[in-house]
C-alpha cells in the first residue's frame, strides 16, 4: 500500500467512527463527531510550513524529505531550530553595533564641554511658527553642513517648545551631520495696520496709505496681478474728475494680510504692470510714471511675527564610523539682568540631548526630559541662586534602555549673575557641589569628572523686569558608565 502505518490506523479510526454513529438507535439520524483533520490535511498543512521555513531560510535543496507526518514533523522542527539560531545571531550582532555605537558616543560626550561655537564659527537660525527652522552653519572645519529644508522635519510641540530635526551628508556620504533645534516663537499677533506699519516692517505709511516700493512685493496680492510668470498691464479703470477719461488703475487686494485697495497714480498717461517677484512668489508693482499705493480698509488688522523667541539644542557630526563632534546651542533674545528684581520666580519647558550608558548592555541615543527652574532673585544687593530638576526622561529614538523613566538629573543651587543674566556653574568652572547630580533608579551616580555643569541666560523681561524665559546647556555623568549632555528652554510659569 501507498499509506504508511500512521496513516492506515487514522483512516480505519475515522471509518470506525462513522459505522458506528450509523447504527445508532432510535430511528433518528445522528451527527458523525468531529475527528479534526484528516491525515491529508495534517499533510499538507505539514508541507506548506516546511516550504515556507525553507524559502526563509534560503534552502533551495527540493529533495525527498519525507511524506509521513513524523518525517515532516523532524523537518519542521529541524527548520525552527535553524531560524532560532539565526534569529539569535542577528540579535547579537544588532546589540554588538549598538554597544560599540554606544562606546563610541560615550567618548564624544565624555570629551566635549558645553560649548557654543569656535572662533570664526556661526550658527543663523530663522523660525517662523508652524514650520520647521531654517539653519545655516558657516565656518565649521572640515566642511560646512548644508542643512536643507527639504531633509527637515518636524518634531512636535513639547511643553511649550517647538522643535525641527534637521540633516545634512557630504556629497561621498562620509559626513552626516544631525541638528535638533527647539525654539519657543508664538503665533503671530493680530494687531491695527497702522500699528504695524512704518519702519518696523520696511513699509513706507504716510497719510493713512502705504507706498509700496520694490521691497514689499512679499506683502503684495490681489487677483488682477501677475501670476506664474511674466508681466500684465493694467488698464487704468477710474475716472477721478469730470471728464470722460480713466486717470487711475485701483483694484482690491491685500498688504501683509490686511484687506484694502490698490492705486496706480500719476500724469494720466502712466503705465501700470505687475510682475512675478521671483520664483518664491510675490508681486512687483512698476510701471513708466506711475506710483503705487495701499490704502487698508477701515479696521483692518495685520499679522506680526514673534521676533523675540529663543532656541536650544544640539548638534552632532558623524565622519565614517565615528563621531567626530557634539555642539550644543543655545541662544536667548534679549538677555535680562535681574541684579534689580527681587522675590521668587518658576521656569518650566523641555531639555533635549544626547546619552549613552556602557556597562551592562550599552544602549545610546538621544532623549527629551521636562525641566523646572526655581529663582530666588534675592535682592538690589544680591543677585540670588537658582536651582532645578530634569524628569519625566523619554527616547524618541525608540531605543529607550530599561529605567529610564526612573532618571533624574538634580542641578544643584548655584548663585546668579545678575548682570547679563547668566545663571549655574561659573564661568571658573564647578565646584563638586555644583555638579549635576544624576539618579537612576533612586540610585545617584557621582560625577567622575569636573566636566558635569550646567549654566544658562534669563532673556525678555517684562515690564516688572523678571525674565520670561531662559535657554542654557547642561551635562551629567553617572559614576564612570554613564554620559548626558543636552541643552534646555524653559518659560515663567509661577511663583
Amino acid at each position: 500500500m501507498s499509506y504508511d502505518l500512521k496513516l492506515g490506523k487514522a483512516a480505519a479510526v475515522a471509518f470506525l467512527a462513522l459505522a458506528m454513529a450509523g447504527c445508532g438507535g432510535g430511528g433518528g439520524t445522528t451527527m458523525p463527531p468531529d475527528t479534526g483533520p484528516t491525515a491529508e490535511e495534517q499533510l499538507a498543512t505539514l508541507q506548506a510550513q516546511v516550504t515556507a521555513l525553507r524559502e526563509q531560510l534560503g534552502i533551495t535543496d527540493a529533495g525527498d524529505i519525507g511524506t509521513s507526518i513524523a518525517d515532516l514533523q523532524a523537518e519542521l522542527k529541524r527548520l525552527q531550530d535553524e531560524a532560532q539560531a539565526r534569529m539569535d545571531a542577528e540579535q547579537a550582532a544588532t546589540e554588538k553595533a549598538m554597544a560599540e555605537d554606544a562606546r563610541k558616543l560615550a567618548l564624544r560626550l565624555d570629551a566635549s564641554p558645553l560649548s557654543f561655537f569656535n572662533a570664526g564659527e556661526s550658527l543663523s537660525a530663522t523660525a517662523m511658527y508652524g514650520k520647521p527652522t531654517t539653519v545655516t552653519v558657516t565656518g565649521v572645519g572640515g566642511g560646512n553642513p548644508n542643512f536643507k529644508a527639504e531633509n527637515s522635519k518636524l518634531l512636535g510641540m513639547l511643553n511649550g517648545w517647538s522643535g525641527t530635526e534637521l540633516m545634512s551628508t557630504s556629497a561621498d556620504g562620509s559626513v552626516t551631520d544631525v541638528l535638533h533645534m527647539y525654539t519657543d516663537i508664538e503665533p503671530d499677533e493680530t494687531v491695527p495696520f497702522a500699528e504695524w506699519a512704518g519702519p518696523a516692517s520696511d513699509v513706507t505709511w504716510a497719510n493713512g496709505a502705504v507706498t509700496v516700493a520694490a521691497g514689499n512685493s512679499a506683502l503684495i496680492m490681489a487677483t488682477p496681478f501677475a501670476t506664474g510668470s511674466g508681466s500684465k498691464t493694467h488698464e487704468l479703470n477710474v475716472n477721478t474728475d469730470a471728464d470722460a477719461a480713466n486717470e487711475v488703475f485701483q483694484t482690491a487686494g491685500t498688504f501683509g494680510g490686511a484687506s484694502g485697495t490698490y492705486t496706480c497714480t500719476g500724469d494720466g498717461t502712466q503705465t501700470c504692470t505687475s510682475a512675478v517677484a521671483s520664483s518664491d512668489g510675490g508681486v512687483l508693482l512698476a510701471g513708466a510714471g506711475a506710483t503705487w499705493t495701499f490704502t487698508p480698509d477701515t479696521g483692518a488688522t495685520a499679522k506680526v511675527a514673534d521676533s523675540s523667541y529663543g532656541y536650544f539644542g544640539w548638534w552632532l557630526r558623524k565622519t565614517g564610523d565615528e563621531y567626530t563632534r557634539l555642539t550644543v546651542l543655545t541662544a536667548q533674545g534679549v538677555t535680562a539682568a535681574v541684579t534689580a528684581v527681587a522675590g521668587t520666580a518658576t521656569y518650566t519647558g523641555l531639555a533635549s540631548g544626547l546619552y549613552s550608558i556602557y556597562d551592562s548592555g550599552p544602549k545610546g541615543g538621544r532623549f527629551t526630559a521636562e525641566v523646572e527652574f526655581k529663582a530666588d532673585f534675592g535682592s538690589a544687593a544680591d543677585a540670588g541662586t537658582i536651582s532645578g530638576m530634569i524628569s519625566n526622561f523619554s527616547d524618541s529614538a525608540g531605543t529607550d534602555p530599561a529605567s529610564m523613566d526612573t532618571w533624574e538629573v538634580t542641578l544643584p543651587e548655584t548663585p546668579m549673575a545678575g548682570l547679563g543674566g547668566r545663571f549655574g556653574t561659573p564661568t571658573s568652572g564647578a565646584t563638586a557641589a555644583q555638579r549635576p547630580v544624576w539618579t537612576i533608579d533612586g540610585e545617584a551616580g557621582t560625577p567622575a569628572s569636573s566636566t558635569a555643569q550646567y549654566y544658562g541666560y534669563h532673556y525678555t523681561p517684562d515690564d516688572g523686569g523678571t525674565p520670561e524665559a531662559a535657554t542654557g546647556a547642561f551635562s551629567a555623568e553617572y559614576g564612570v558608565v554613564g554620559n548626558m549632555t543636552g541643552g534646555f528652554g524653559v518659560s515663567h510659569s509661577g511663583p
